[in-house]
C-alpha cells in the first residue's frame, strides 16, 4: 500500500551554540531532569491542581466535573512529535481529519459537532482560541505549538459553557505555559532529525525578576512527509497522496506586575488541503496572531477583579480546484473583552461572577463579504464546601448571539469524599455551541449558509468514583449525553447546493477508566480505557467519525541514572464505515482499528561531561508507529465521495539533542 521514504533517511550534524542572558542565575532543574517523572510519586502527580474547572487552581478530585491533568513530566517521559500526539493519549480523545483541513479536530468522547474543531474549547493559560468564521482549524496549534513550552494540560471531560461560553460542548482542553514556579530559569535550545527528512528546532528561555516572569519561545519544523501509493480522490483519480509541512511557531506568556498576557504566532503550510479532495499537490496555508493580556487587582482581602481582552486572527488560504483552480481566502478575527469578580461570600462559599462579549468579524473571498456579528453574555458559579468533605456546585451562563435568541446553559454538581482515599462527584451540565459566519452567511456554488440557524445544545449527566493513596490514582466514569439542535449539512433539493440546517438529537452513553499507578521506585503505569455509543433519533447508531472503543496505556522506566525508557500503546477501534453511514462508495481502506506503537529514549549526557549538571544535556530518540501500521480515518468532510484518509504516518523516528542553560 505506502511508498515510504525511508526510516532516516539522514541525520545531520548537530551544531549547537547559545549566548544567553537571563535575569535570575539560577539553573535550570526539576522541569527537565531526566527522572523528573519517576521522582515524583503518584501522590504527587495527581495533587497538581488545576484552574480549568473553576477559574481558580483547586485540588482536581474536588473540581467540580471530570478534571484530570497531564504533567510536563509526563510529557518528557513519553515523548511526542507535537501536541497531537500527546492529546491522542488522553481519556476519550482523537484527533481526527478531512481533506480540507488535515488533522484539525478533536473528538471527545464521540462528539463531532460542526465540520470544524468546534466540539472541544481549547484554553491557552485560561484564554480562549478559535476561528472567527468557522469555529476552529487548530491544525496548525496541534502541531506547531512547542511541547517544551507546556508545565501541564487541563482537561474537562463535559459541558463547560457555563464558565465559557460558546464550544465547550464535549469537554475544555486548557493549556498551561511555564512559570517561573514551575520551570525556574529556564533556556532550553533543541535541535532534532528524522524520517521523511524532518528537521526541527526548537528554543525557549524563561526570564524572570521580581515583578516579572517573561517565557519565549520559537519552534520551527519542515518536513516532506510521507507519501501514500494508491488512493483514489473523488474525482476517480488514483495517485500518491503527500504530507509534507513546513511551520513556524512563536509564543510569549508571562506577566509583569498584575498584568499578564500569552501571545501566538504560527505560519503553517501543508502539501494537501483545502478545497475538493484532488490528487494534486494543493497547498493549505493557516496563519493565526493570538494575544490575550489580562489584569487582575484585588479590591478587598476577600476579592479580586480580573478584566481581560483577547485578539484572535486566523487566514487560511487554499485552493478552490475549481476549472479556474481560483485561491480561496478565509479571513477572520474575534475579539473579546471579559469582567469577573470572583471572592468568598464566607469561608466555606465562593463565587465567580462576570460578563463577556466578543464581536467577530470575518469575509471568504468566494463565499460572502466581510460580515460583523455579536456575542453577549452573563455567568456565574458558585461553589459550597457544606461540610469538610462535602462541595456543591452551582452556575449558569446565560448567551445571546446577534442572530439568534438568547439561551441558558446551567451546571449542577457534586463531591463527596469518603475516608480518606474516595471521591465520588456526580454532575449535571449544559452547554451550547453558536453558529459562526460561514454557516450563517456563506454564499457559492458548493455551499450556501443559514441566518435562521439556532445554537446547539448539549445535555450531560454524569457520575465519577476516584481511588487515590500514594501509589496509585484510579477513577471510573459514566456519562450520558443528548445533543440537539445539532448543525448539519444537508441537500434540501435535488440538484441544489448544500445548506446547514438544525436537525435532529443524538444520544451518547459511555464508560472511562483511567489511572496511575506506581509499580515499584522506577517503574509507573498509566492507562485510560473508554467506550462510547450513539445513536439519532432517526435510528442511526455510532455516525459520529469516532471509535466506539480506545485502550491507552504506556510505561515509563528509569533504566538507569543517565537512561529513561517508555512505551505507550494507543489501542483505537474502528471508526465510522461511510459505506455503512452515507452509502459513499469504499474508494480508500476501510477506518479499521489499530495499534500506534510508541517509545521514547532519553539518554542524559550530561552525567559523563566534566562540571555538567544531570539533566543538562539530554539525547533523546522517539519510535512513532513502531508495528508500521495503516492508519486511515473517515474523512469528516467527505462531500458524499470519500470514505477515508491517511491519518499518521507508518513506522519513523527522530533524534534530537537538547541543550538546558
Amino acid at each position: 500500500m505506502k511508498c515510504r521514504t525511508g526510516i532516516i533517511r539522514q541525520l545531520h550534524n548537530l551544531i549547537l551554540s547559545a549566548a544567553v542572558l537571563c535575569v535570575s542565575s539560577t539553573a535550570f532543574s526539576a522541569a527537565s531532569n531526566l527522572h523528573g517523572l519517576l521522582d515524583l510519586s503518584v501522590e504527587e502527580l495527581t495533587k497538581v491542581k488545576a484552574s480549568v474547572a473553576s477559574r481558580k487552581e483547586e485540588n482536581v478530585n474536588f473540581a467540580a466535573g471530570n478534571v484530570s491533568v497531564y504533567t510536563h513530566q509526563e510529557i518528557e517521559a513519553f515523548g511526542g512529535r507535537n501536541l497531537r500526539d500527546v492529546l491522542d493519549r488522553l481519556t476519550g480523545i482523537q484527533v481526527i481529519t478531512s481533506h480540507v483541513f488535515p488533522q484539525h479536530k478533536l473528538s471527545m468522547r464521540g462528539v463531532n459537532s460542526g465540520i470544524n474543531d468546534t466540539s472541544v474549547l481549547v484554553l491557552i493559560n485560561g484564554n480562549p482560541i478559535k476561528n472567527a468564521n468557522g469555529g476552529g482549524s487548530s491544525g496548525a496549534l496541534y502541531n506547531g505549538i512547542s511541547l517544551v513550552m507546556i508545565d501541564r494540560i487541563e482537561v474537562i471531560r463535559g459541558p463547560g459553557s457555563v464558565l465559557y461560553g460558546s464550544n465547550a460542548f464535549a469537554g475544555v482542553i486548557n493549556l498551561v505555559t511555564k512559570t517561573r514556579d514551575s520551570a525556574g530559569s529556564l533556556t532550553h535550545l533543541e535541535a532534532s532529525v528524522g524520517s521523511f527528512d524532518s528537521r526541527g528546532l526548537d528554543i525557549s528561555s524563561l526570564l524572570s525578576g521580581q515583578d516579572h516572569n517573561i517565557l519565549l519561545g520559537a519552534n520551527l519544523e519542515k518536513s516532506n512527509g510521507e507519501s501514500v501509493d494508491n488512493i483514489t480522490d473523488r474525482f476517480a483519480n488514483t495517485g500518491t497522496y503527500h504530507s509534507g509541512f513546513d511551520q513556524t511557531a512563536l509564543m510569549a506568556s508571562g506577566n509583569i506586575g498584575r498584568i499578564s498576557f500569552t501571545g501566538l504566532y504560527t505560519d503553517f503550510a501543508i502539501a494537501n488541503g483545502g478545497g475538493l479532495f484532488k490528487l494534486v499537490d494543493q497547498e493549505f496555508l493557516d496563519e493565526k496572531k493570538y494575544l490575550a493580556i489580562g489584569y487582575e487587582q484585588a479590591i478587598s482581602k476577600q476579592w479580586n477583579i480580573k478584566l481581560s481582552y483577547l485578539y484572535n486572527e486566523q487566514i487560511l488560504q487554499w485552493q478552490i480546484n475549481n476549472p479556474a483552480n481560483a485561491e480561496q481566502v478565509s479571513d477572520s478575527t474575534e475579539q473579546v473583552a471579559e469582567v469577573y469578580l470572583q471572592g468568598n461570600i464566607t469561608e466555606a462559599v465562593s463565587i465567580i461572577a462576570g460578563s463577556s462579549y466578543s464581536a467577530l468579524e470575518g469575509s471568504v473571498k468566494f463565499g460572502f463579504p466581510t460580515s460583523d456579528i455579536w456575542r453577549r453574555s452573563y455567568f456565574s458559579q458558585a461553589s459550597i464546601m457544606a461540610s469538610p468533605n462535602t462541595k456543591v456546585v452551582a452556575g449558569f451562563q446565560w448567551n445571546k448571539p446577534e442572530e439568534s435568541t438568547g439561551d441558558l446553559s446551567s451546571r449542577l454538581g457534586l463531591v463527596q469524599q469518603f475516608g480518606e482515599h474516595w471521591w465520588w462527584k456526580l454532575s449535571y451540565g449544559e452547554a451550547f455551541r453558536s453558529p459562526f459566519s460561514t454557516e450563517i452567511f456563506v454564499v457559492s456554488p458548493g455551499l450556501v449558509g443559514n441566518p435562521e440557524l439556532k445554537p446547539e445544545q448539549i445535555k450531560t449527566y454524569e457520575s465519577q468514583l476516584i481511588y487515590e493513596d500514594t501509589h496509585k490514582r484510579l477513577g471510573l466514569s459514566l456519562y450520558k449525553s443528548k445533543q440537539s439542535e445539532t448543525i448539519s449539512r444537508a441537500v434540501l433539493a435535488a440538484g441544489s447546493p448544500p445548506t446547514f440546517i438544525n436537525r435532529g438529537v443524538v444520544d451518547y452513553q459511555g464508560v472511562e477508566i483511567e489511572g496511575k499507578v506506581s509499580l515499584t521506585e522506577r517503574l509507573l503505569l498509566t492507562f485510560n480505557a473508554s467506550y462510547q455509543t450513539s445513536e439519532t433519533d432517526t435510528g442511526l447508531k455510532d455516525d459520529s467519525f469516532a471509535p466506539n472503543e480506545m485502550i491507552k496505556a504506556g510505561f515509563a522506566y528509569g533504566y538507569s541514572n543517565s537512561l529513561t525508557v517508555s512505551v505507550f500503546n494507543r489501542y483505537i477501534g474502528a471508526s465510522t464505515d461511510l459505506n455503512k453511514t452515507k452509502g459513499i462508495a469504499l474508494n480508500n481502506p476501510l477506518p479499521e482499528a489499530y495499534n500506534l506503537l510508541t517509545a521514547n529514549l532519553i539518554w542524559d549526557l550530561g552525567l559523563g561531561i566534566k562540571n555538567s549538571k544531570k539533566g543538562a544535556t539530554l539525547l533523546t530518540l522517539y519510535l512513532d508507529n513502531i508495528l508500521d501500521e495503516d492508519v486511515f480515518a473517515p474523512d469528516v468532510i467527505n462531500q458524499g465521495t470519500n470514505n477515508s484518509l491517511p491519518s499518521h504516518y507508518g513506522f519513523n523516528a527522530s533524534i534530537s539533542l537538547s541543550h538546558h542553560f
